[in-house]
C-alpha cells in the first residue's frame, strides 16, 4: 500500500472559491463579513479554492494603516491511498502562527479528525483559512512590527493507522509596518479635503478615499445616504461616495439584541461599529430601506484586491 499524506499551505492576498465567491485578505478592514466559501464541489488538490489572488510571501505595507488585514493563509491536510488498500485512523490537527514579535497564536490546537479511506476512495481533505493584519501592540493575535511571520501546521496520530504528518512551515516577510494611527474619541466622523475620516471603536483613525461623483451643489462637510443606500459626502473640491457597502441585516442600534432591521425611520444614522465580529474598525449606518450597512477603509471584502 502507498499512503499519501501531506499538508499544503499557501500565503496570498485573497482567495477565489469554487462557488464563485471571493475572500479578500489584503487592505480590508478587520472583521468584515464574507460570503459563504465552503460550498460547491471540492477537489483533492485544492479543496474549495479555485485560485489564489496574488500568491506571495512578501508583504510591503507601505500606505496601509492599523485595522487592515494584509495576509491570507490557507492550509489543507490531505490523505489518500493507492493499490486498492485502506487507511483508517484518528488524530489531531495543529496550526499556528508566530508573529514577527514572536507571539504565538493557535488557529487549530488539537482539532480532531477521523479517516476511513476504503479502496478506490479519492481521499480525505480538511481545509481552513485565516487572515491577519496590522494591530496595536496589545493585539496579540495580529502583528505590529516588521520581520518574519511563520505559519506552521502538523498532524498527530491517536489511534489506528499512522496518520501523523510532520511540521510544514511557511514563512512570510513583513516590511514597512505602519506606526499606530492617532488615538481619538470613538465615533468622530469628519471630512478633510476630499476624504472621509473617522475614529473607530478601537480609537484608531481611518481614512476612506471615495470615488468622485457628478452629484454637486452641496455644502462641503455634508454627508448623506442616497436611495441606493450608498454613503456620500461633500469634500473641498468634489462629492465622493464609498463604491461598496455590505448589508448586515441586523443591528442592536435600537436596543439590546439583534434586530432584523432597525427601520427606515432611522435612515441616515451613522456610528462607529462594535457589533461585527469584533472588527471594531468600521463605520455603520442605516440605509433608506432601514437595514444596517457597513463601510470601511480599504478594499471590498468580497472582491479581488486592488
Amino acid at each position: 500500500m502507498t499512503i499519501y499524506k501531506e499538508i499544503a499551505q499557501h500565503s496570498s492576498k485573497g482567495l477565489c472559491m469554487v462557488n464563485g465567491n471571493k475572500l479578500t485578505g489584503w487592505n480590508v478592514a478587520f472583521g468584515m463579513p464574507y460570503k459563504a466559501w465552503d460550498t460547491g464541489d471540492t477537489t483533492y488538490a485544492n479543496g474549495w479554492v479555485s485560485s489564489r489572488l496574488t500568491e506571495t510571501t512578501t508583504y510591503d505595507l507601505s500606505g496601509l494603516s492599523h485595522g487592515q488585514e494584509v495576509v491570507m493563509n490557507d492550509i489543507m491536510w490531505r490523505y489518500c491511498v493507492t493499490d486498492g488498500d485502506c487507511l483508517n485512523g484518528s488524530g489531531n490537527q495543529y496550526w499556528k502562527i508566530v508573529s514577527p514579535s514572536a507571539v504565538t497564536t493557535w488557529w487549530r490546537n488539537g482539532g480532531s479528525m477521523c479517516i476511513d479511506i476504503q479502496a478506490d476512495n479519492p481521499g480525505y481533505t480538511w481545509q481552513y483559512y485565516q487572515s491577519l493584519g496590522v494591530a496595536g501592540i496589545d493585539e496579540s493575535d495580529e502583528f505590529h512590527t516588521n520581520g518574519t511571520i511563520c505559519f506552521l501546521g502538523c498532524a498527530t496520530s491517536v489511534a489506528g493507522d499512522d496518520i501523523s504528518i510532520s511540521t510544514c512551515q511557511l514563512n512570510g516577510t513583513i516590511t514597512n509596518t505602519p506606526t499606530l494611527s492617532d488615538i481619538g474619541t470613538c465615533g468622530n466622523v469628519w471630512i478633510e479635503g476630499d476624504n472621509l475620516h473617522y475614529t473607530g471603536a478601537r480609537g484608531w483613525e481611518h481614512v476612506i478615499c471615495g470615488v468622485g461623483s457628478s452629484v454637486g451643489g452641496t455644502t462641503p462637510g455634508a454627508m448623506w445616504v442616497d436611495t441606493n443606500h450608498y454613503l456620500y459626502w461633500a469634500g473641498t473640491d468634489t462629492t465622493s461616495y464609498v463604491p461598496w457597502r455590505i448589508c448586515q441585516f441586523a443591528s442592536s442600534f435600537t436596543g439590546p439584541g439583534a434586530n432584523p432591521s432597525p427601520g427606515a425611520g432611522y435612515a441616515g444614522a451613522i456610528w462607529a461599529d462594535k457589533e461585527n465580529n469584533g472588527g471594531w474598525v468600521n463605520l455603520a449606518y442605516i440605509g433608506c430601506d432601514g437595514n444596517k450597512y457597513l463601510v470601511a477603509q480599504g478594499n471590498q471584502p468580497d472582491a479581488a484586491p486592488s
